[in-house]
């Protein structure tokens, strides 16, 4: 392995050790407030979008909800307020 392969290494583990710890800060923010706040855009067409005047649908909108249950379900808080 050579100077420059090496640097990179070095750099991914610790990017991956701050992205890590950033999540875990985040995680425990939620746990101590017990409110998680998510956000969408109304007309970015397929990834959310709005079907009559406030129901929210697309692929953002998908993926916003799996992410909610996971953290719901990684932190036993099956009652979390989202806004």
């Amino acid at each position: 392995m050579n100077l420059k392969t090496s640097t990179l290494m070095t750099a991914l583990l610790l990017t991956a050790g701050l992205a890590a710890s950033a999540a875990a800060d985040t995680l425990g923010k939620i746990a101590e407030s017990n409110k998680m706040t998510v956000a969408y855009r109304e007309s970015s067409v397929p990834f959310s979008y709005l079907t009559g005047s406030t129901k929210a649908v697309g692929f953002a909108v998908d993926l916003t909800e799996a992410i909610v249950g996971a953290v719901k379900t990684r932190l036993n808080k099956p009652n979390l307020q989202v806004d």
